[in-house]
């Protein structure tokens, strides 16, 4: 929906995930967030948060405000075409688990092409 991404003006981009939560830190201001989308190559969902933070988020202690569920071998995006507004800033993690206190880092590569849309 190429549509809900007509106010964004910059992408983070993330070629493969490391064999870490890959805990981020993208903005540090206030963030609008259009789309987030990525491919899981596991053969168990993994999980992508989305945190309204500054800094980087303690993956596991910190609450997401959004969570990509990304199913095994495939593709999952979320869209907001207003925008999902973020105060502070724009921060994400990668795990296996859906809890909100989930730490299990994912294989190298499991999470490829993980596209972040946003406008500052």
């Amino acid at each position: 929906m190429a549509s809900s991404l007509y106010k964004a003006n910059a992408t983070v981009f993330l070629d493969a995930c490391a064999a870490s939560t890959n805990a981020t830190n993208v903005t540090t201001a206030a963030t609008e967030v259009f789309a987030v989308s990525a491919y899981n190559a596991a053969a168990s969902v993994r999980f992508v948060k989305i945190y309204n933070k500054s800094s980087t988020p303690t993956v596991g202690t910190d609450i997401p405000i959004a969570v990509l569920a990304i199913p095994p071998s495939g593709f999952a995006r979320l869209d907001w075409a207003k925008g999902m507004y973020m105060s502070t800033g724009l921060s994400y993690g990668i795990v296996t688990g859906a809890a909100n206190s989930n730490t299990t880092a994912p294989t190298a590569s499991d999470v490829v092409s993980l596209t972040i849309s946003y406008s500052l």
